[in-house]
């Protein structure tokens, strides 16, 4: 599964490019799109990009705001662009679809049924402000947002915002974003630290696909900052990709104890990953139960552990940990769709269409499980026709 992360260069706030990524994620997971677009547009951009409604000379809008319609922004302005796939939740990257490879295409539902695009500016360190886009496309249903961010004293903060009210966007960023996204930013990352840059280096070259390359730059980061725990957590990360398992569980267990509660979740997760694609269903499971000691309030753990329990055909019990996550905060709609895959494979086709309905209450637009839904009521009519 991929993460959603969104890119940087060199001229990019590295903390405030952590707190975009994590509004991002919030809506990420309030919308469940099927497609997720974001686009890195090179320079501060205002508000009358929103809508791109356009205006004659008076000011007055030439189009109607009620569209939403793909900026025009100049190919020269475009940075980076970076798709995501997702069915229910699984996400996977995909090739640019939207502003670098479909010029021609301009109203956004005519790419995904249910889409989320970003744009966010760079070169934020220079000009000490930053802005984000966002367009949520629900079928006929079209909202545009944008934000922007000042910093201030070292201290960046929501200035303006058009569309959506700064309550909701920090409801967005703290509300939605559960332990994946607030493990994103790392305290010790400094952006007029040299190792800032030698960061950004690395992580375009992961997302280049240069893993060679990723692996040199993430051993000369450590060298130079030996005590940074996110170079650690890329370099285990890195490794368990490239399936080098034996110096990643090297580097697991070599891991300074814990200082916090987010460490230590970071700790479980990575160990958790690190099982996953070794197979290791037993040192999986162990992972997620020590995910669930340190941070058993929310739905992530919780859902971790009923996966892990599903794949062992433990059904049952995995049914059990996804319950659990349905009183928990964050996504217990995932849970619910996950209890109704469970349920479909154990041929429980009533219980299956129920659970997927209690996702659609939580998430009425989510793909995965409407499709679920239409399936096992199909069974159920055929079940029904047999008899």
């Amino acid at each position: 599964m991929q993460r959603l992360t969104l890119p940087g260069i060199e001229h990019d706030s590295l903390s405030l490019r952590f707190r975009l990524q994590h509004v991002v994620i919030g809506a990420f997971r309030r919308l469940k799109p099927e497609l997720v677009q974001l686009v890195h547009v090179n320079h501060w951009f205002g508000p009358r990009w929103l809508h791109f409604a356009g205006t004659d000379r008076r000011g007055r809008d030439l189009r109607a705001r009620e569209r939403l319609i793909l900026p025009p922004f100049a190919s020269g302005r475009i940075l980076s662009e970076r798709t995501y796939n997702s069915d229910g939740g699984e996400l996977r990257r995909g090739r640019p679809r939207l502003t670098l490879h479909r010029p021609g295409v301009r109203e956004l539902d005519q790419i995904a049924d249910t889409g989320l695009y970003v744009w966010f500016s760079g070169d934020t360190l220079a000009q000490d402000r930053g802005a984000l886009m966002v367009y949520e496309i629900r079928g006929a249903g079209q909202r545009g947002w944008y934000a922007e961010f000042r910093r201030q004293g070292g201290v960046w903060t929501i200035s303006a915002t058009v569309g959506i009210s700064k309550d909701e966007l920090e409801a967005l960023e703290a509300s939605h974003t559960g332990v994946l996204a607030s493990l994103a930013y790392d305290p010790e990352a400094d952006d007029s630290d040299r190792g800032s840059a030698l960061l950004r280096r690395v992580e375009e070259a992961m997302d280049a696909g240069q893993h060679g390359l990723a692996r040199v730059l993430v051993g000369r980061l450590r060298a130079r900052r030996p005590r940074s725990r996110r170079a650690l957590y890329i370099e285990i990360e890195l490794l368990t990709g490239m399936r080098s398992f034996a110096r990643a569980d090297e580097l697991l267990r070599e891991m300074p104890v814990p200082n916090t509660p987010r460490e230590r979740v970071r700790q479980c997760m990575l160990g958790r990953s690190l099982a996953r694609c070794r197979g290791r269903l037993a040192a999986e499971e162990h992972w997620c139960r020590e995910f669930l000691a340190a941070a058993p309030e929310g739905t992530v753990a919780w859902i971790f552990l009923g996966s892990c329990l599903a794949r062992q055909g433990r059904l049952e019990e995995a049914l059990a940990a996804h319950r659990e996550a349905t009183v928990r905060d964050g996504n217990p709609d995932e849970a619910w769709l996950n209890i109704g895959l469970i349920l479909r494979g154990m041929a429980r086709y009533e219980e299956a269409a129920q659970a997927c309905r209690e996702a659609l209450a939580l998430s009425p637009h989510y793909p995965a499980a409407t499709r679920l839904l239409v399936d096992v009521e199909a069974a159920l009519a055929a079940l029904n026709e047999l008899d």
